[in-house]
């Protein structure tokens, strides 16, 4: 017997039954008995139950990781977001109120100067009129400024 022959005898046999002589060359035959090895391991691999149910739950773990890291995520950027309208919202109350007390500043300002040009007014109408009787505000600069500038 060769090779050949016992491929066709193994391939026609039903059930896997060999004759007592295909046994005995299988025996005998390295390369023949690989072949049959090789074809029943394969057989039962293909007859086994799939090992799907491992894979779903794999699957499943991972689709649930990443769906639970995306909540995270998004949970993260939200509460960026918010810090940032928060913050923003603090930075434009604290500008109003900077600007309010600037503005009322300088409204405080204006009136003292109103009322020391009223005050001097009232001394140079005092003095027969050596000054003018009616100052305004811009008279009181042009005082400072030469005060400033000229006797220092």
């Amino acid at each position: 017997m060769n090779c050949n022959t016992f491929t066709q005898l193994w391939i026609n046999s039903k059930d896997d039954l060999l004759s007592a002589e295909a046994q005995q060359y299988l025996e005998q035959c390295a390369e023949c008995r690989r072949k049959v090895e090789c074809y029943n391991k394969t057989l039962a691999l293909l007859k086994a139950e799939p090992q799907t149910s491992n894979i779903d739950t794999k699957m499943e773990f991972a689709v649930m990781s990443r769906i639970e890291n995306a909540e995270k995520t998004s949970a993260a950027r939200h509460l960026l977001r918010r810090k940032v309208w928060i913050g923003a919202a603090a930075a434009c109350v604290a500008a109003l109120i900077v600007n309010a007390f600037l503005f009322n500043s300088d409204r405080m300002e204006q009136r003292e100067n109103q009322a020391i040009v009223e005050m001097i007014g009232d001394v140079c109408s005092s003095t027969n009129g050596s000054f003018a009787t009616k100052t305004d505000y811009h008279d009181l600069e042009a005082t400072e400024f030469f005060m400033e500038n000229i006797y220092y």
